[in-house]
């Protein structure tokens, strides 16, 4: 029966959309903590089955000279101010990226690290992807109307940008003529362009990309990897950081304890800095 139990419970959490999304909890289930494996599991297999992230944006460092495109605000989740930034550099057209929606989410407002992290989605259009550039714009779109989560919750890696109007009709309060008319906005491809140019020179090499207080890595392991990169920041962080940096702990980070990946990774997305050390 304790077992029957278990798995009931873990098929709840991945197929509930009334999931507490941590500032604008709303009854419905609220679980925080650990997750068990089974849930986790779950929640791989069930990208946009909880509620969406709330609509919230990063303000991008200044422009690195020499890039390609132009900066714009990046969709993020979380406290501007939290010790821990964590940036997903990810595109449209990748069917593994599908398994990090749910636990990143679960990593932000449901975990024992909720508001102690930030996190930022990054378009890395890689170029393998022929329509992963076009996606993005697509997604961009729909930011305009503060629906970049539900976009990342709806839009799985089939959708092609001749089939992605149809498909962002599932979205609810989506003005479909609104959206149609943002994708023709130039801003919108230059902020991808830049942002794929900025990934590439960080040293992302595939997506997913992740990068935990300027600690970068590329591909998915498991909810429980990221998890203890966030740990492992915190951490790093118990000795607290000089008086001109709080409040910026995650940037101190990455200029401080990571070496020239570090180094590199805050002089590229913080501050503007043209890094021309080849990326290891």
């Amino acid at each position: 029966k304790v077992c029957l139990l278990v798995v009931l419970v873990s098929l709840v959490l991945a197929v509930s959309c009334d999931v507490c999304t941590g500032d604008n909890c709303e009854g419905g289930l609220a679980e925080f903590g650990p997750p068990d494996r089974d849930t986790i599991v779950n929640l791989e297999k069930n990208p946009g089955a909880t509620a969406p992230l709330p609509a919230a944006w990063e303000n991008p460092g200044p422009a690195v000279p020499n890039m390609p495109g132009k900066p714009g605000k990046m969709p993020a989740a979380g406290p501007e101010d939290a010790p821990v930034h964590v940036y997903l550099f990810s595109d449209f057209q990748c069917p593994v990226c599908r398994r990090a929606v749910e636990p990143f989410k679960w990593l932000v407002r449901n975990s024992e690290f909720a508001g102690q992290v930030r996190f930022t989605f990054v378009n890395y259009a890689l170029p393998s992807h022929r329509h992963a550039r076009a996606m993005g714009i697509a997604a961009l779109a729909a930011g305009r109307q503060n629906l970049f989560w539900e976009f990342w919750d709806t839009i799985g890696a089939r959708v092609k940008p001749d089939t992605v109007v149809g498909a962002v009709s599932e979205i609810k309060n989506l003005d479909i003529e609104q959206f149609k008319a943002d994708m023709q906005d130039p801003a919108l491809a230059d902020q991808i362009d830049y942002e794929t140019a900025l990934s590439a020179a960080i040293g992302i090499r595939g997506t997913p990309g992740i990068c935990i207080n300027g600690k970068c890595g590329s591909g998915w392991s498991s909810y429980f990897g990221q998890e203890g990169g966030v740990r492992r920041a915190l951490k790093a962080l118990e000795g607290g950081v000089p008086p001109e940096w709080k409040g910026k702990e995650s940037q101190y980070a990455a200029k401080t304890f990571h070496g020239p990946e570090g180094e590199r990774f805050y002089d590229l997305m913080y501050a503007g800095v043209e890094n021309l050390k080849p990326a290891e």
